[in-house]
């Protein structure tokens, strides 16, 4: 109802529009959602609490009283007040300044520059009504474009954007950007910001992990722009990694596309066909379920993926790929500039030919199929009956008795067979030059290999065969049998009771454990033992030379087919040579000799040592400690050496020389009960004694005067 001059409206029940015109007018709405048409600073809008939501329409300045919730500015009207509810303030074409006071309240600028205060609590400035596109910053209260234009902005938390393309920022409170329709950026900026993109290709802002972004189904194509790590909520497509912090994105169940920053990322798709960009970085992709595409970008990345994934893009730096799943994958490192790959669980093809650097590729589980590079490749077969193929270079291979088939190509290629079970391999048709063997009982040959080979067997009771040239084969624990074939070659036998067989060439053989079977072959071979506790040896069996260790060795050269040398070492040592002309040491300790036939050289050393030259003419040397030295049957040479030292003379000893007598330090000459000798003459100085009838000893540098029969003893 609209009167002229001071007029009293009341509306009663009911939705009223109560319109007084001109003149000071009392307006009273009643229940119901009120109307109030204002024009005179002296009109009076009256409400009681409860009686509904009304709407105060002035064309002048206005400040809505108690109990009225909303104000609409019309004609050139430029400022309107809220009160303490929660009020809607909307202005007019014109510069409106708009208070909301109390309460969070929504205000609506339109069209012109305006000011938006929007008091204490919770408020909104909306530009939904807008005909364009804006542009609003909370943190610098200032809005540009549409209605936004010119717009200062006070104490607002929310912005509500148009149905054009808006850009949204927040401050540093919790802010509420709802775009509504339109492509819009909402930049939550600090605080714990909501943000509400609406239909179409929204782009969202966040930098705080409490951060919540809405959208709702088929609202459009939208990305997150995050300088924290973040996980796509529902409805969500793509996210973007912001800033230099190490950070992480997760996916959802659609098709995401997830780009990280420079720094190390962690990226995951989750389910969904999805698109992994790493970036700058040594990144980590995970493709997850779906059929994914992967790029890893600058850094050296890591690459989960299956089979359903398209190739990989590895890009620059040392990259890693890694099978998920127990279905087998195909993997073409070098076209996928991939370095280093792991397989799965199923039967994987892992291919590195045409690869410009070495490769390191592991099968893991499953019967797989590896192929190196042209470089120096590492190669790693796994569970299961795996082909490896190293191709060119020198190239590394871990493999184990179910293997399938195993190649090194050229190069000088090595092997460390894993697991226990029991391995054939042969070396020359696999292209291998070096094998480092499992705990299995190995059978390791190389009979036709056209270079040297290094087999070591490990635990187990091995076999162990080398090729023509200069190998070297080490049974190490377990009873091994070691063939070195022709060429110069080092054999060791290692723990346990083993077999030794040199082969043509100059061997060496090396024991280390008590007792051995040993046959050097043919050539000089030599035998050297390391083991602590001593070793019993019969080299009857084409051995030239034997070398002791720290224990105590007994070792004999009887049925030797050749001279022989013998060179105790540490320990108490018992050396016997055999019919030829043998060279026996003993070094440390108090060791026994005995040169047997032929022309022999004994060395005692250190220690009190017993030499016996046994038939031939032989050469004593007792070194230092009080010896005993026995020339035997032929013309001997015999030097005490430093200590109390006993020489012993029989009947039918021959013409022996005593080089350095010396009574003084104790050395006496040993005859057999009952042997007599005679002082026969004086040959320049050197005391010349016969022994029964036509033996001789020549004391060097004891004239016969000097002789006394304390010198002799019986024995």
């Amino acid at each position: 109802m609209s009167v002229s001059n001071a007029d009293l409206l009341v509306g009663g029940e009911g939705d009223d529009t109560l319109d007084g015109g001109a003149g000071a007018d009392t307006l009273i709405g009643g229940t119901g959602n009120d109307v109030y048409l204002v024009d005179n600073a002296g009109d009076a809008v009256v409400e009681l609490a409860g009686e509904g939501a009304d709407t105060v329409y002035s064309s002048i300045n206005y400040t809505l009283g108690d109990n009225v919730e909303a104000l609409v500015l019309t004609g050139a009207a430029p400022n309107g007040i809220g009160n303490a509810l929660n009020n809607s303030l909307t202005g007019n074409a014109g510069a409106n300044r708009l208070t909301g006071l109390d309460g969070d309240d929504t205000l609506i600028g339109g069209a012109g520059a305006d000011t938006l205060d929007g008091g204490n609590g919770t408020d909104t400035a909306s530009y939904a009504g807008s005909a364009a596109g804006v542009t609003v910053d909370l943190s610098t209260g200032t809005g540009s474009g549409g209605e936004a234009a010119g717009d200062v902005l006070i104490g607002i938390e929310n912005l509500t954007g148009s149905f054009h393309a808006d850009r949204l920022t927040g401050d540093a409170g919790a802010n509420r950007l709802d775009g509504g329709a339109g492509n819009d950026t909402l930049i939550g900026g600090g605080g714990v910001d909501t943000l509400v993109g609406g239909l179409g290709d929204d782009l969202y802002v966040v930098d705080n992990a409490a951060d919540v972004v809405l959208e709702l189904a088929g609202e459009g194509t939208d990305t997150v722009n995050a300088s924290i790590s973040w996980v796509l909520g529902a409805n969500l497509e793509n996210l973007i990694l912001a800033g230099s912090a190490t950070i992480n994105g997760t996916g959802n169940a659609l098709d995401n596309v997830l780009t990280g920053n420079g720094a190390a990322n962690r990226l995951d798709g989750g389910a969904g066909n999805d698109s992994l960009i790493g970036g700058a970085g040594n990144d980590t992709l995970t493709g997850g379920a779906g059929a994914d595409t992967l790029i890893g970008g600058d850094g050296d990345d890591r690459f989960y993926f299956d089979d359903a994934d398209a190739p990989l893009q590895g890009g620059a730096g040392f990259d890693t790929a890694v099978v998920q799943g127990s279905v087998g994958a195909s993997l073409d490192l070098a076209a996928c500039s991939i370095e280093q790959a792991y397989g799965g669980g199923g039967n994987d093809s892992l291919i590195g030919t045409g690869a410009i650097l070495g490769l390191a590729i592991n099968g893991r589980d499953g019967d797989d199929l590896i192929l190196g590079s042209a470089f120096n490749d590492t190669l790693t077969g796994g569970n299961g009956s795996d082909t490896l193929i190293a191709g060119d270079g020198d190239d590394v291979l871990y493999i184990d008795a179910d293997d399938a088939l195993v190649s090194g190509g050229a190069g000088f290629d090595t092997v460390y067979v894993q697991g226990d079970g029991n391995l054939t391999l042969d070396l020359t048709a696999s292209g291998i030059e070096r094998v480092f063997s499992g705990s299995g009982n190995d059978i390791l040959t190389a009979t036709g290999s056209v270079t040297l080979v290094e087999i070591n067997g490990g635990a187990g009771d091995d076999l162990l065969v080398g090729s023509a040239f200069d190998d070297t084969l080490r049974g190490d624990a377990g009873d091994d049998t070691l063939f070195g074939g022709a060429g110069n070659d080092v054999l060791v036998g290692g723990g346990g009771n083993n077999v030794l067989f040199g082969g043509a060439g100059d061997d060496r053989l090396y024991v280390d454990t008590q007792t051995a079977f040993l046959d050097g072959g043919a050539g000089n071979d030599a035998v050297y033992a390391r083991y602590s506790g001593g070793v019993t040896l019969d080299l009857s069996a084409s051995i030239e030379l034997f070398n002791g260790s720290v224990g105590s060795d007994t070792v004999t050269a009887v049925n030797a087919s050749s001279a022989v040398e013998l060179i105790g070492g540490d320990g108490d040592d018992s050396l016997t040579g055999g019919a030829y002309a043998d060279s026996l040491r003993g070094d440390n300790g108090n060791d026994w000799l005995d040169g047997g036939d032929g022309d022999d050289t004994l060395s005692g050393g250190n220690g009190n040592d017993w030499l016996c030259g046994g038939s031939g003419n032989d050469t004593l040397s007792g070194g230092s400690g009080n010896d005993t030295l026995v020339g035997g049957f032929g013309d001997d040479s015999l030097v005490g050496g430093s200590g109390a030292d006993l020489f012993v003379f029989s009947n039918g000893g021959g013409n022996d020389i005593l080089r350095d007598f010396n009574a003084g330090q104790g050395d006496l000459i040993a005859l057999a009960e009952g042997q007599t000798y005679t002082l026969a003459a004086d040959m320049g100085g050197n005391a010349l004694i016969v022994f029964g009838a036509s033996d001789m000893v020549t004391l060097v540098g004891v004239q016969i005067t000097a002789v006394s029969s304390s010198w002799f003893v019986t024995v």
